[in-house]
């Protein structure tokens, strides 16, 4: 089911799956896409799963804002709710705030900046840490694309922390195709002991 009204202010997607092979709960999730531009340069979009024969019934959630001042930047920020359980049933509800910035570094929009990060809510002391840091370089190369990236996540319940950096090519015409290059370190945070790179 989809609903878009004019003046493109508002799009709405309503999505289910049902599956023939199970002997039982045969239906999927029911999942809510919703776009809503309040404003030329305000967009919302929210995200929800309604589990229609578990026993959670909001399995996840999400709320993002992009603000567009000029054509050549925009910043979002957001909030992401997923209710899960660990193997004995014991409720384990993950809470991500998240926000980034993305900027056009020349008028003809060959180049494109993106930095973001991501905290997440300690389970224990109910309070937020940074997860991820990261940062993307885009270039327009006329048929193809090439992204730089670098990543940092931290895991300070297991003390490690990760370092990632790659070079990616594609061609636009062929969005599946990628060529590309992915170098990874991991560090004990406590001992400040290269644990791996590959």
């Amino acid at each position: 089911f989809r609903l878009q009204l004019p003046p493109k202010r508002l799009k709405v997607k309503l999505s289910t799956r049902y599956d023939f092979k199970k002997e039982e709960k045969h239906w999927d999730k029911i999942r809510l896409d919703l776009n809503l531009w309040p404003a030329k340069w305000l967009e919302y979009d929210l995200d929800a799963g309604y589990s229609i024969g578990g026993v959670n019934k909001m399995t996840n959630l999400g709320n993002r804002f992009e603000i567009v001042p000029n054509r050549y930047t925009s910043f979002y920020f957001g909030h992401r709710f997923t209710h899960g359980s660990d193997a004995d049933g014991i409720p384990n509800d993950v809470q991500d705030l998240f926000s980034g910035a993305r900027f056009w570094l020349d008028r003809k929009k060959k180049w494109k900046l993106t930095v973001s990060n991501r905290f997440r809510q300690d389970p224990l002391d109910h309070g937020f840490e940074l997860r991820d840091v990261g940062v993307e370089l885009w270039r327009d190369l006329h048929a193809w694309e090439m992204t730089f990236s670098y990543r940092y996540k931290e895991r300070a319940y297991l003390e490690l922390e990760e370092h990632k950096v790659w070079v990616q090519f594609n061609i636009k015409e062929l969005s599946g195709f990628k060529v590309g290059q992915q170098h990874s370190l991991r560090k004990d945070i406590e001992r400040g002991k290269e644990m791996g790179a590959f």
